[in-house]
């Protein structure tokens, strides 16, 4: 069965290989939508519309965000356009089992493809600037999602330099880096690691269960299927 990678089913892979094949190769484990994803949709979909359309375009910020912050992130992007640069928002990135980009996000060769909330290209293109919106308080420094959409970003816009940035809007946090490519792939390579390990797990069929903090929320949890 051929799956193409994602950040969100190899940061579950990492998390615990047998949840990752309840939810991608089983088909055991289902999608729920929580409340905490609604809002989140919800706070997604106001704060790109002001990416794209301008911070005059909203008059009113979903409740328990942090409307300065918010302001003030999306007027420096807003400023890449207004000097010739482009801003994307959901922007579907996608390369094949070559490495090489593909604008077809259903491609049978494609192995890695990811939707980053925002993607700023400024005119000159010297760097790129991988967002991401963020609901509640960071509690963690786990970048391991917005390092994959750095690589895709590299490997799609053909860009050397790529800064990534967790937009923390209800608590007005940021977090983040810059990886340069042309040094080398040491930032990304437990992400290529990931990738590996992930190929020879599905070959083998061998997806081993991991006792993790989510555990108690997994429906494998104290079933036959979980050997812990």
């Amino acid at each position: 069965m051929a799956v193409v990678f994602s950040p969100s089913n190899m940061g579950t892979f990492k998390t615990c290989p047998l949840r990752f094949a309840g939810q991608s190769i089983y088909k055991d484990i289902k999608w729920q939508a929580s409340t905490a994803k609604s809002r989140g949709t919800l706070v997604h979909n106001v704060i790109e519309k002001a990416l794209m359309r301008g911070l005059d375009t909203v008059s009113e910020y979903p409740e328990g965000t942090d409307s300065v912050y918010i302001k003030s992130f999306v007027g420096e992007c807003r400023e890449t356009v207004a000097n010739g640069g482009e801003i994307f928002v959901e922007k579907e990135m996608v390369i094949t089992n070559a490495m090489k980009p593909t604008a077809d996000w259903w491609d049978k060769n494609a192995l890695l493809r990811a939707k980053a909330d925002v993607v700023v290209i400024p005119k000159y293109r010297k760097s790129i600037l991988v967002g991401d919106i963020k609901t509640g308080k960071r509690w963690d420094s786990d970048d391991f999602q917005l390092r994959t959409e750095a690589l895709l970003a590299h490997l799609v816009f053909g860009v050397s330099i790529v800064e990534y940035v967790y937009w923390y809007v209800d608590s007005g946090e940021s977090f983040g880096d810059v990886i340069d490519f042309s040094r080398g792939l040491d930032k990304v390579q437990d992400v290529i690691d990931v990738m590996r390990d992930m190929k020879l797990a599905i070959r083998d069929s061998n997806f081993e269960a991991k006792p993790n903090k989510f555990c108690k929320w997994c429906a494998y949890y104290q079933t036959p299927s979980c050997k812990r």
